[in-house]
Order: structure tokens, then sequence, then C-alpha cells
């Protein structure tokens, strides 16, 4: 019980003090609050004052002791005075002790403040009281750069006179001289220089008055510094001169003013013209290259070097023909400039990075005039460039298309059958650039080798024509008696080339010539494989009726009908049908083959590869119909039968085929292996497979009824395909009539 008594009465203790405590804050802090109050009515009470102007009113609350630096609003009486333009304020504040070192929030002293507003009385009257002369606010400004800012030269002439330093530079560089420069202060520039600044300090580019001026256009002050002896050759950062600017920025006024002083006999500062920058660029590339003759040829008359070249070792020769086919509108005044290049006695046969000369160029670009001029100046026609491609080259392959300017090169000693380092030569430039058919009859009237293949895959200018799809230069080259079954490096011929790329009338002309190898050199290069792989229908049939082999085999081990079934092209099939083409082709070939490797279980024929199991494997009932149709022999009956347990036991067919689908198919093949061939089938058969391909041909011969021959050529069957045919014929014949 006493135990409990005694924490009771401790408990009582501490709250007891906890309240003194608290009274002894607040109290404290009442009193600290008053007096804080108290200050800041008086100084309230003053910057009124202030803002009236009551000159009287400061004076008696002066009279008070109190701290004249206690801020309100943000800021001290003093900075209000400055602010207002109180001098006299100023001065009864000063004299009251308030701290002229005061700054606000962006590090502007006083003496920042009065030079800003262009107040020289209360400027001087601080710097009487010692002020800080070079006082830097946050962007590290002086007040002499504040003055140069606004160019007031009365309160910059008492920061001079005080020695306040000229050549302190704000956080981008910029002394007060460059500063006046930036203002176009042209009085404070002079002055500044009259007082011994720097004349020659760059900011942190690097870049001084003396660029700025040139840069800006200001004449006056260009003048000034020159006159004071500023380095006119000074370079910034990247090496760029004031007369590199002024061209830059098309200021013409500058730049005759700085090309004054290229000659000794005027002053004895030498400008130098051609100081490249650091990327190599001189004033007259540059003006070049910024299209402005007017310029190029001022500085051209100062005598720049005509063949100081950039990084790129691009004179300026180079760039000048290079603007010619760039502008528009200006041809003249850009030819005006390469003309006179020419005139000063550059080097024209001078190559660039890539090893391209003017004469190159001016081919590249269809510029009759200057190839015309170069030519006339005795330009090396045999120069090449990095990759091996002459002046002949080049003009073959201008966007422009000039046959004159081929003519031309020709005559002066290009020749037709030079190699660029891919081994081709200007016919497959032409070409290969879709160049006029002018310029390729022109090469070959000159003696360009037809039958050249270049080196890469070994194409001949054939192969290139078609290629790029110029049916008229294909004919024109096949015309022109070039080797028309000229193989390129995959033993691929024109004709697989023109079929490949679905180009039916060369296809035809190339057939029509009598001359074509129309089977392909190798398995890999079949002509009519490549048609039907992409799709071209036309094409194989113009192929079956010239009279192609339609059951060779490819690299795949597939006949033609084999691909197309494989590949599902049911209007692919008919044609090779209608034409002769045998189903059981594969199955009579002998000896060992690919296929055989790749399906050891199963010997050949394999079950895999027949036109059947294809035409099952797609689900394609129409396919399977026409195939056990056109059989001459015997249907295979091992591979229907094998179709047949294949539908009925392989359980994976499930989710290809609905059980309708297979049943279907099991009861057509059953039907076939069980029904024997009519007697009328067996002999047709029998006549189409001693007929061959092309039984249409043949069977004309044969003395038979129209019937007996239209049942030999199933027309029944490929009468579809037929009609299309003459719906085809008839379009083309329509189209002549209109083209």
């Amino acid at each position: 019980m006493n135990s409990i008594y005694q924490t009771g009465t401790q408990n009582s203790k501490n709250i007891l003090y906890f309240y003194i405590l608290l009274a002894i804050i607040f109290s404290d802090n009442s009193r600290a609050g008053f007096e804080k109050r108290e200050k800041r009515r008086q100084i309230r009470k003053l910057q009124d004052a202030i803002t009236a102007k009551d000159v009287s009113t400061v004076k008696e609350i002066l009279e008070d002791d109190f701290d004249v630096d206690f801020q309100y609003r943000g800021q001290t009486a003093l900075q209000q005075a400055v602010k207002e333009g109180q001098e006299e304020i100023c001065k009864l504040l000063i004299d009251k002790g308030a701290d002229i070192g005061a700054c606000d929030a962006e590090l502007n002293s006083l003496l920042h403040i009065a030079c800003k507003s262009g107040y020289k009385d209360i400027a001087k009257l601080l710097i009487n009281n010692n002020t800080d002369i070079n006082a830097l606010n946050d962007s590290n400004t002086t007040p002499i750069s504040v003055c140069a800012f606004r160019g007031d030269k009365s309160i910059a002439d008492l920061l001079i006179r005080e020695n306040c330093d000229l050549n302190l530079k704000n956080l981008k560089g910029e002394t007060p001289l460059v500063v006046a420069t930036l203002q176009r202060h042209a009085e404070m520039v002079e002055f500044l220089i009259q007082s011994n600044c720097q004349i020659d300090l760059g900011d942190e580019n690097n870049s001084n008055s003396m660029i700025y001026a040139a840069k800006l256009g200001f004449t006056e002050i260009l003048q000034i510094l020159i006159k004071h002896g500023a380095e006119l050759n000074h370079k910034d950062r990247q090496g760029c001169t004031p007369l590199y600017h002024a061209v830059k920025e098309h200021q013409i006024d500058i730049i005759k003013e700085i090309i004054k002083y290229h000659s000794t006999a005027v002053s004895d500062k030498r400008i130098q013209l051609d100081t490249p920058s650091t990327k190599g660029m001189t004033p007259l590339l540059v003006a070049i290259t910024n299209n402005c003759p007017d310029i190029a040829n001022m500085l051209l008359d100062a005598g720049c070097d005509v063949d100081k070249r950039d990084r790129l070792q691009n004179s300026p020769i180079h760039v000048a023909v290079r603007q010619v086919s760039l502008v528009f509108g200006q041809e003249e005044e850009a030819m005006s400039v390469v003309k006179k290049i020419v005139q000063l006695g550059c080097d024209i046969n001078v190559g660039e990075i890539e090893g391209k000369t003017p004469l190159i160029l001016s081919a590249f670009a269809g510029n009759k005039e200057l190839t015309e001029l170069f030519l006339q100046k005795n330009a090396d026609v045999t120069k090449c460039t990095t990759t091996g491609d002459t002046a002949l080259h080049a003009a073959c392959s201008s966007i422009k298309s000039n046959p004159e300017i081929v003519e031309m090169l020709v005559k002066a000693g290009c020749r037709v059958n030079d190699p660029n380092n891919n081994g081709e030569i200007p016919l497959f430039s032409a070409l290969f650039n879709r160049a006029d058919m002018r310029i390729i009859r022109g090469l070959v009237k000159n003696g360009s080798d037809l039958n050249y293949r270049e080196k890469t895959n070994l194409l001949s200018p054939l192969h290139e024509a078609i290629i790029q799809n110029l049916t008229e230069a294909a004919i024109f080259l096949i015309d022109s008696g070039c080797d028309i079954n000229k193989p390129n490096k995959q033993l691929q011929q024109p004709l697989y080339t023109a079929c490949e790329k679905g180009n039916e009338k060369i296809v035809q002309y190339l057939l029509s010539s009598g001359k074509c190898q129309i089977n392909g050199l190798v398995p890999t290069a079949i002509p009519l494989h490549v048609s039907m792989l992409n799709n071209h229908g036309r094409i194989v049939e113009i192929l079956a009726k010239a009279g192609c082999n339609l059951n060779r085999i490819n690299h795949k081990c597939l006949s033609p009908i084999m691909f197309a079934a494989e590949q599902n092209e049911l209007a692919m099939a008919k044609i090779l049908l209608k034409y002769g083409c045998d189903l059981n082709a594969q199955a009579k070939v002998k000896g060992m083959m690919k296929c055989c490797l790749m399906y050891p279980v199963d010997k050949h024929p394999h079950f895999e590869l027949e036109p059947l199991f294809f035409a099952v494997t797609h689900k394609n009932r129409d396919m399977i119909d026409l195939f056990l149709h056109c059989y001459n022999d015997n249907p295979p009956y091992w591979v229907m039968q094998l179709l047949i347990k294949f539908l009925r036991e392989i359980s994976q067919l499930n989710a290809q085929m609905t059980p309708d689908q297979k049943k279907e198919l099991i009861i057509l093949f059953l039907k076939a292996c069980k029904l024997p061939r009519s007697l009328q089938q067996i002999c047709r058969g029998t006549i189409r497979e001693t007929l061959g391909t092309l039984p249409q041909d043949k069977v004309i011969k044969l003395p038979l009824a129209e019937k007996l021959k239209d049942y030999i050529l199933m027309k029944e069957i490929f009468i579809e395909e037929e009609t299309k045919e003459e719906e085809l014929s008839n379009e083309e014949r329509d189209l002549g009539r209109f083209n």
C-alpha cells in the first residue's frame, strides 16, 4: 500500500515539473515573438517611408536604436533604397551602419543592382564606402559585366578607376568585352579596350569578341577590334576563325572587311584565308557547300587555295561539282564557281576519299557541260575510284542517264570493257541502274563484251537485264548475238532466270531463237521447276509447248508432277498431265539416287514421294481423282494399298481428317484397286504413253475420228484449262489492239 502511494506521489511531481517547464518556454517564446514583431513593425514602417521617398520619416525612424539590416519582404532597407534609386536615403542607412555587402537570392550585390538600374550616384556612394567592385552573383557576373551588358560607360568608368578586374568571366566564360560585343555596344567595346582589357579572351567555346562580331555581322565592332590589334585568325574550339563564321552566316560586309587584311600592303596584319576547322573545312569549302556563289567568288578573287582539301579529301572543285547537281534554279551561278576554280588552275584529276575525280562526279551527275569542260582540259579518263569505277561507269550509273555523255567519254578514250573491282564493265552499270536504252545500244555499238561475266555471281549482261526486268534490253542483247545459254555461278542459264522472274516475253523470245537449252544444265537449275516454284503457270505451259522434258527429276528427286503434288498445285498438275507428263516417271529412274539415302527403309520409288501420297496429305480430292484418271499404265496398287492401311491405322490423322473424309478416301482407293480399268481406258493410256509429251501435236496425224482424238487428249478433263487458255489469248489480243 505504501509503495503504491509513493508511486502516485512521484507521478504528481513529474506532471507539476512538466507544466512549470511549459510555462517557462511559452513565456520566453512570447517575449521573443514580441521583440520580432516589433522589429518587423519598425522595418515595415521604414520601408514604407522609403517607397514613399519620405526622407524626414526615414530620419525620424533611424533615430531609434534597432537592427537596420533586419529583412522584411525578403530585403533589407538598404537594398530597397538602392532599387528605388534613393541616394540620400542610402547615405542615411549607410551612416546608420547598414550592411553594404548584402545580397539578394541570386547573390546580386548592391553594386550589381545599382549598375543594372543605371544609378551612377548610388554606385559611386557604394564604391566610396568600399563595396566589393568584383563581386560575383550566382552566374559569376561582375558589376562591370552588368555595365557592359547595358552599355553604361559612366558607371563602368567609376569601376575602372577603382581598378576592377576587366577580364573576369561569367559561367559561360564571357568577359565584359564579349558581353558588350554580343549586345552590340560599340562604344562600350572601344571603352573597354582602351581601358586595357584582354582583347582576345574567349568564352567556354573559345569564341571571342572578334568571332562574335563576325558571326553576328557587327561591322563597326569588328573594325574597332581590328584597329586595336585583335587576332584576325583566332580559332574557337572547333578550329573556326572569324572569317569562317562570317562565311557560314553569309555576312558579306564582314567578309569584305576581313579579306582587306589578306594583302600586306593594306596592313601589317595578314588574314589567313584557308585556315581549316577541326573537320578540315575552309571558308571557301563552306561557301560552296552552303550554295553561296557570291561569297565563293569573292574568296577566290581574294586568293584562296583552290586545292585545299577537307578531312574527306574533298577539294573545292569536288564540292562545287556536286553543288551544281544539287541546286535548283541556280545552276548557272553554281557553274560559274566551277569554271572559276578550273580557270584558277585547280588539279582536275585529284580524287576525294573514294577516289572520285571531278570528271567522274560530273559524269555521275549527268552534267554534259561540266563533263565537256573537264574533257577539254584534258582530264584523265583512266582514273578510277576506290571501287574501280571509271567515269564511264559513273555515266552509265547516273540517274539522269545522258547518252551524249557516254558517247563523249568513249570518244575521249574511256574503254567500254574495263571492269571495276566487282568485275563489272560499264554495260553492267547501265543495266543495273536501268539506264536509257540509247546508252545500252551505244555501249554495244562501241564493242562492249556481250558475254562478259562479273566476279561475284558470274552473271552475264543478259542475266542482269532479265533480273532488272528490262525486256527491251534483253531482247536487244539476244538480237546482238550474246550467248543465250551462258550460265552463272549456280549454273543457271538466262532461261532459268527469266522463268524465275516470270517474264513470259523473254522466255518466249529465248525459246524462239532455236538455240536455247530448255532443260537446264543441272538438277538445281531446271527452268520448268523454278516456274512451278514461283507459280508462273503461263510459263509452265509455254515450256511444255516448247518441248521441255516434263519428267526431269530435280535435285530433291522430284519430277515436275511430284513437285506440283508436293506444292498442292492442282492447276500446275493439270498443265503437266495435259501435255503428256508421266505420273510414274520417278519409278522408271534407274540406279541409286539421293532420295534412296533419305528413305533407306523404303525401296525406290519411295512411298513418301508418290504423287498420290502428296495429294492425300493435302486432302485434295480433285487432285486424287485427276491422278487416278491420268495413269497411262495401271495405277500403283501398292501405293493405294499402303494408303488404305495408312488411313485406317495411323491415329495421328484424326487431327487432320474427319472420319468421313478418311472413309471416303478408303472407299475410293478400294474401288480403284478392285475394279479393273476398261479396255478403252487401257488403250488410251497405251496410246498416250506411246505419244509421250506434246500429244496434241502428234495425235493430229493419227487416222482417227475427231471424237477419238478428243478422247485420247482427255479433253473431258482438260476442257476447263483450254477454255482459260483461250480467254487469256483473247485478253492478250485485246491488249495488243489498244497498246
